[in-house]
């Protein structure tokens, strides 16, 4: 989530615009880049570049400490190989280059990554998020003290860090080998090209655009013939599945449909007007394309909350997908289309944009489930399933904030499309059918941030010694909408329903809403440090339609204390914080009055614009109201 904020007292006073760093410090900044410049040495750069030599491993240095884990490395070239083979092929230097990162913001990375790993955040976190490209990373507010032009994190987390001595100097971190070295032939080299070029160039232009129409051209086919094939394979599949389904009546029976049913809850031209289905095809190239890599589906894989909740589901409820024919909305590498099939479904259906599928089907077919796992590359409001309708549809469709990423619109097609109806009377799972999870639910409720204050605001009071405190900005001394770990202690306020959706009966209109709510403070805390200054959303995932008697589980994104020695327990999705202009110092018993607006962008309809409007209530009198808007993207 990212931050595009302001803040209303009574709905008439806008706090203030954030403002970038003082042309002093940019001053500053641009003079000791110079001096850095000058004192750079050719070998330190080089121990950053591709090209490490055997010089650079007899160099005597202090042993670097990896950003991920207790290992301590001899040199830069050893640093570099333990981070690619033991922490998901991350390579530091490649990170650089591609989110062009200068020297300080190299420092920034590298003391922000160590602060948190040392408050327990586990590393592959850092690894997925360090896979986006540089135009995802522009968008995560996690990573806006990056590219903010803010001095954050500049200050060294751990005191004399070997690895921030050892960064190159250069201002933009590239590798300049070749710099030194070859001018001469270069000049001769371009005089032999310019030679060349005066006798050739009006015979070789042509030649040149004729190569790039034959190109484009080509890849026009192979794109045509790869679409005929996908649809091929649809209709083939289709007309194998109409004769398994003609010689198998119980089946058929079984399909037919009934008076009383959880039937889908908007009819299919109603259902094609999901949002998710007219989002702009650069917003779903992006989107689909940070789906394309390993490293996310690794972050999603190692939450183990996360993804035990579905294998626990599936596993204990055996009898709600023996023989029945299964659609995996979103499959990525297709861990529940294999857990669906493990546990006896007749045919999974798994479908998704993302390009990572070509990895799913490899590894179906290495797990021995080619047979009954048929992956379908694309939107599922585009493509044509091999079947009429399906028994059960599984979907990990839930983003930050629940509902960010509008995932579930092409669920709620899917569902309305393809689903069978079945009797809402019928408590035999054998026959029966559902969306899974069936419920979502989110949850909000005010905390305290002493923690992450101290770390944004605070540190400027003592800036190596001196106080900075005026370089804070009053809109600065709130973070707008971010996505952190938040633990129970910094539980504030009882916890309000914020709402709740069925997922076999919600329509997409109802994933824009408004909803009030009332939070009782629990507790006295004079300090002005802790006081109530953002409010937080979490969500629950039950699944438990149809669920045998003690096989329902609830997946659940609330905050949970870190046991040292033990795994964390925060999923990837964390908690949605959304900070507030002006901290609420409450006392026990005291309320809080709030309305929180969510509503999708039209310009991005994956994001959502939030509004939080709240009061404090106490003795018996409202006090001023105050209004904020967030974006969440």
């Amino acid at each position: 989530m990212s931050l595009a904020t302001t803040g209303k007292s009574d709905g008439n006073d806008q706090a203030p615009q954030s403002q970038s760093v003082s042309g002093a410090a940019a001053d500053e900044r641009r003079r000791l880049d110079a001096e850095s410049d000058r004192a750079s040495d050719d070998s330190e750069e080089d121990d950053w570049s591709d090209g490490d030599d055997a010089d650079d491993e007899e160099e005597e240095s202090d042993p670097l400490p990896c950003l991920f884990c207790p290992t301590t490395l001899p040199s830069l070239p050893s640093f570099h190989s333990h981070t690619i083979s033991a922490h998901g092929s991350f390579d530091f230097r490649s990170l650089r280059a591609s989110w062009k990162l200068d020297f300080y913001q190299q420092m920034k990375l590298i003391n922000y990554v160590r602060e948190q790993v040392s408050n327990g955040v586990d590393a592959s976190i850092f690894i997925a998020l360090f896979a986006l490209p540089l135009t995802d990373a522009l968008n995560r507010s996690e990573l806006k003290f990056l590219f903010d032009g803010s001095e954050s994190y500049l200050k060294p987390h751990r005191e004399e860090d070997p690895l921030l001595f050892s960064l190159p100097s250069h201002s933009n971190g590239s590798d300049n080998d070749d710099e030194d070295g070859g001018e001469e032939e270069k000049k001769t080299d371009d005089k032999a090209v310019d030679d060349a070029s005066a006798a050739s160039s009006s015979a070789a232009a042509p030649s040149i655009a004729s190569v790039l129409r034959e190109n484009q051209q080509l890849r026009n086919e192979l794109e045509s013939m790869q679409e005929a094939m996908v649809t091929m394979q649809a209709t083939l599949q289709r007309v194998a599945f109409e004769e398994e389904e003609r010689k198998s009546p119980a089946d058929a029976s079984a399909s037919s449909s009934s008076s009383s049913s959880i039937a889908p809850a908007a009819s299919s031209s109603s259902s094609s007007e999901c949002v998710g289905s007219f989002a702009p095809a650069h917003i779903d190239r992006d989107y689909f394309g940070g789906y394309s890599t390993r490293n996310i589906h690794e972050l999603m894989l190692r939450d183990r909350v996360r993804t035990e909740a579905y294998r626990d589901f599936i596993y204990g409820n055996p009898q709600l997908f023996k023989d029945k024919i299964v659609l995996d909305v979103g499959c990525g590498t297709g861990i529940l289309s294999l857990f669906a099939a493990k546990c006896g479904a007749k045919k999974v259906i798994a479908v998704d944009a993302a390009d990572i599928v070509h990895k799913a089907r490899e590894i179906v077919n290495k797990n021995g489930y080619a047979d009954v796992i048929t992956i379908l590359h694309g939107k599922m409001e585009e493509v044509t399933l091999p079947v009429d309708k399906v028994d059960i549809i599984i979907s990990e469709w839930m983003g930050y904030f629940l509902l960010f990423e509008s995932m579930l619109p092409s669920v709620l097609y899917a569902r309305d499309r393809y689903l069978r109806s079945t009797n809402t009377e019928n408590s035999d799972p054998s026959t029966a059918t559902g969306v899974y999870p069936d419920q979502a639910i989110m949850y909000v409720s005010g905390i305290e941030t002493s923690a992450h204050t101290a770390r944004r605001v605070h540190w400027w009071s003592d800036v190596y010694g001196f106080d900075f405190s005026n370089l804070v900005e009053e809109n600065e001394k709130h973070m707008g909408s971010t996505v952190e770990i938040v633990r129970p202690h910094q539980i504030r306020t009882s916890i309000a329903e914020l709402n709740r959706f069925n997922v076999m009966t919600v329509v997409d209109s109802e994933l824009d809403f408004t909803q009030s709510f009332e939070l009782v403070v629990h507790d006295d805390r004079p300090s002005a440090d802790e006081a109530i200054s953002a409010f937080m959303v979490y969500f629950d995932t039950p699944f438990q339609l149809y669920a045998a008697e003690g096989k329902s589980i609830n997946l659940s994104t609330a905050p949970v204390e870190y046991v040292p020695g033990e795994d964390e327990k925060t999923t990837h999705w964390q908690q949605a914080c959304f900070y507030i202009a002006q901290p609420i110092q409450a006392n026990k018993g005291d309320v809080i009055k709030g309305k929180l607006k969510a509503k999708r962008m039209k310009k991005n309809p994956r994001a959502y614009n939030v509004q939080i409007e709240y009061c404090l209530h106490r003795d018996g009198k409202d006090g001023d109201v105050c209004i904020q808007d967030y974006e969440v993207q």
